[in-house]
């Protein structure tokens, strides 16, 4: 009897195995969207590609999903500014390949959501982003005076009031009047 690692079947399915496992490793993705523009500045956001193969950047297309996708996945259809979003792939300041995100008129609203369509050939990836322009201002604590810690004098040393402290110290302090006791019943 042949040993199975010897079988031809037995190395075909291996090798299917083994190529579907590598290409399904390498596949590319997309990372976190970075805005770059605040609100009433046209968009430029960057998303960064996640990819160990230059063939699928040099093949990488990167466009606005289709309204039928949009439909799809329960989403109203892009309108307004969202519909006139223009998408390049690029190079981030690092050399990094990132999709570029712009509009060429300024951004009134402060969150953008859309549908990005991602093709490389050997797939396709549909990816929600939501780009926030304006993050929400926060409302800070009132600013309070700073607290002063005591000071503790080493043991044997004689503590003089400060200036301020001694005007207050020798200033009389009022005198309650004594309470008479309650006569005593005879």
């Amino acid at each position: 009897m042949k040993p199975l690692a010897r079988h031809p079947s037995v190395k075909l399915t291996l090798a299917a195995a083994l190529a579907l496992a590598s290409s399904t490793a390498a596949a590319l993705g997309l990372g976190q969207i970075q805005v770059k523009s605040r609100l009433d500045q046209p968009l430029l956001a960057e998303i960064p590609i996640i990819s160990s193969d230059p063939a699928e950047l040099q093949r990488l297309q990167a466009r606005l999903a289709s309204p039928e996708t949009f439909a799809r996945i329960g989403l109203e259809p892009p309108r307004g500014l969202v519909s006139n979003l223009q998408f390049r792939v690029a190079l981030d300041n690092a050399g990094n390949p990132v999709v570029r995100v712009t509009t060429a008129q300024p951004v009134e609203q402060p969150l953008l959501t859309f549908l990005i369509e991602v093709d490389w050939g050997q797939g396709r990836l549909v990816r929600e982003y939501s780009a926030l322009l304006d993050a929400p201002r926060t409302v800070s604590a009132p600013v309070q005076p700073p607290i002063q810690a005591p000071t503790v004098a080493p043991p044997n040393t004689i503590v003089r009031p400060r200036p301020a402290e001694a005007a207050t110290a020798a200033e009389p302090s009022p005198q309650l009047a004594p309470v008479p006791a309650p006569a005593a019943a005879a």
